[in-house]
């Protein structure tokens, strides 16, 4: 795609947002009222209508992808990396980026077939069954695919220290947290934080993705700010949550400030022996 037409994707997804927050009447900033949550219904029926229409544009293997289920994605991707196709961290499953765009071309182009950097129905087929007898339908089948986890779970070769590179955002650092297996943020390491905080904003796309449902959240509770003010907010369960190599599963989460910035609190920090910050070698240091 050119570069102007990426553009007027990014202008249109703007002008999509704002007319649905204008619509559902979400305020664009403020605390996170009972409002706020309701308001995520009517946001999910516009994603799902916009969808529809972008959905409509497409044609061919573009459509047959776009249109495939989640854990398919997952299923394939996870192919690309047993071929050694997909090799740089973090593991990202279900969602392509770029990475993931150029294992697919490259799988196309070594294979002989037509280089797209897209995986319609006929590579996906080819890409599943290679290097395996085990049928399709089996491998692409339902059910969430999820390592089911009672504590924090490290990697294969992990040691009982981990290191996790921080990336330097203005004044702070941040590190990629990836949610429920699906969708990976930005988060700021926050010692202060009871819990790991995400802004509402943010917890409506995640509504909206089916990343996480109604039935993940726990009712309101107060929360004590640092300025000694006291707000209510929402509180949702997160059924998994990683850091690296670093998998845990049911972390408790609540739902912040619009103009907030996601927080890697204590309902994560506090489940290991040790979390600290090595300024030097800019990476977050976390202990079994």
């Amino acid at each position: 795609m050119s570069d102007a037409g990426k553009q007027q994707l990014k202008e249109e997804d703007i002008k999509f947002l704002d007319l649905a927050q204008d619509a559902c009447e979400i305020p664009r900033s403020g605390a996170v009222t009972p409002e706020v949550w309701r308001a995520s219904g009517c946001i999910k029926e516009w994603y799902e209508k916009q969808r529809k229409v972008w959905i409509s544009r497409l044609s061919g293997p573009a459509l047959q992808e776009a249109t495939r289920p989640l854990q398919q994605h997952i299923a394939l991707e996870r192919k690309l990396r047993q071929l050694a196709l997909l090799t740089a961290p973090p593991v990202p499953e279900g969602v392509y980026g770029a990475t993931t765009r150029r294992a697919i071309t490259e799988w196309q182009r070594t294979r002989g077939r037509p280089v797209t950097g897209l995986l319609g129905n006929e590579d996906a087929s080819a890409l599943q069954a290679e290097g395996s007898e085990q049928p399709l339908s089996a491998a692409l089948g339902g059910g969430r695919v999820s390592q089911p986890v009672d504590r924090p779970s490290f990697g294969p070769g992990s040691s009982a220290r981990t290191e996790v590179a921080l990336e330097r955002v203005g004044g702070t650092f941040r590190i990629p947290v990836r949610i429920n297996d699906q969708l990976t943020i930005k988060f700021t390491v926050d010692t202060g934080a009871s819990d790991v905080s995400i802004p509402a904003d943010v917890v409506l796309t995640l509504i909206r993705t089916d990343t996480i449902s109604s039935g993940d959240f726990l009712g309101e509770r107060p929360y004590t700010l640092a300025d000694g003010s006291t707000v209510k907010s929402q509180r949702f369960t997160i059924h998994k949550l990683q850091v690296g190599d670093i998998i845990l599963e049911n972390v408790m989460a609540s739902m912040g400030d619009p103009k907030g910035v996601p927080l890697l609190g204590q309902s994560f920090l506090s489940r290991f022996e040790s979390v600290t910050q090595d300024n030097k070698k800019q990476v977050l240091v976390i202990t079994k």
